[in-house]
């Protein structure tokens, strides 16, 4: 995502906080929520966020970092020089659970039948 949002900002002569920087970042690092079969969620989408740890320079310790300042703020692979400082995470974990399908017949005098 660094690298692709990089070549953005560069092509696009952009500096991190514009907008079309955030846009751009954001629409990255959505994500849509495939429940396994048999189960649904919550939500349909989600967003993958940073969380600042203690260690980072400039954030407090469970900071949340947004799309568009991921590239300097978050270094969640540390290399020599760079420490790891945030870890990244979904901004609303989704919720699934089993699904159950309920059928009702009209005309049988509410009488239904659950389909599991």
């Amino acid at each position: 995502m660094v690298k692709k949002s990089d070549e953005f900002r560069k092509e696009n002569n952009l500096n991190y906080g514009d907008e079309k920087l955030n846009e751009f970042c954001t629409a990255q690092c959505k994500c849509t929520v495939r429940p396994n079969p048999g189960f649904q969620c919550d939500i349909a989408e989600t967003l993958l966020v940073g969380r600042a740890r203690g260690e980072h320079k400039n954030l407090k310790d469970g900071d949340i970092i947004q799309p568009g300042r991921l590239g300097p703020d978050c270094t969640n692979n540390g290399y020599p020089g760079a420490a790891v400082d945030c870890s990244l995470q979904w901004q609303k974990d989704p919720v699934c659970t089993e699904a159950t399908a309920r059928m009702f017949m009209e005309g049988t005098g509410g009488c239904g039948c659950n389909v599991m």
